[in-house]
């Protein structure tokens, strides 16, 4: 499983206000993505053969691609915490346009939660003895694939990051580096001055 890192960066406004906003440079590798597609559709797309037969069903598939690497590079999402005014607004929308704002009493924030799912379990093969050597002489690959899925590498857990309410969970963001997610996840209860706890799923 490939890492993710955290999708959101924290950023000091002022004294009494932080935002948590999507990182430029998550959007501009969604850009780099699409670039690279419409450069190849560009390049090797043609229109007699591409949109008849066998080889729609590849064509939509592309497009499909193409429009959902745009998406994620124009989509931005941003948290503004102001404690002078008690409040925080969730702001969703396209580069600088507005789609959906929803604002949220700061004083009914109870805590922020860290959950983490674990997707992929170490286990030992069948090569292994119970001190973690081997017999036989085991090949390079079964070793491989267990440091790839072992608990402590990035990819074998998906962390989500919420803002806990009292009739809803909000997501804040989600990443297979669990530790970079606490660190926002600290700062962010420290600045709100609510609890920050973790959650295994």
């Amino acid at each position: 499983m490939l890492s993710s890192r955290p999708s959101l960066r924290l950023r000091r406004i002022d004294r009494d206000r932080l935002a948590a906003e999507t990182r430029p440079g998550s959007r501009l590798l969604y850009l780099f993505f699409f670039v690279i597609l419409l450069t190849s559709m560009v390049m090797s797309l043609d229109p007699s053969a591409d949109f008849t037969g066998g080889r729609l069903a590849g064509t939509v598939v592309f497009f499909v691609l193409l429009l959902g690497s745009l998406a994620f590079a124009l989509y931005s999402r941003r948290l503004i915490i102001d404690r002078s005014r008690g409040s925080a607004e969730l702001r969703k929308g396209v580069l600088i346009f507005p789609l959906s704002a929803k604002s949220y009493s700061a004083a009914e924030i109870r805590r922020i939660v860290l959950k983490r799912a674990v997707l992929l379990r170490g286990r030992k093969t069948d090569g292994e003895t119970s001190g973690g050597g081997s017999r036989g002489g085991a090949s390079a690959a079964p070793k491989t694939l267990q440091w790839l899925f072992s608990p402590g590498s990035s990819r074998h857990e998906l962390a989500t990051l919420s803002m806990e309410l009292p009739d809803e969970s909000v997501k804040l963001d989600s990443s297979t580096e669990p530790l970079s997610l606490r660190h926002v996840g600290e700062e962010l209860a420290g600045f709100l001055g609510v609890p920050y706890a973790e959650a295994e799923e």
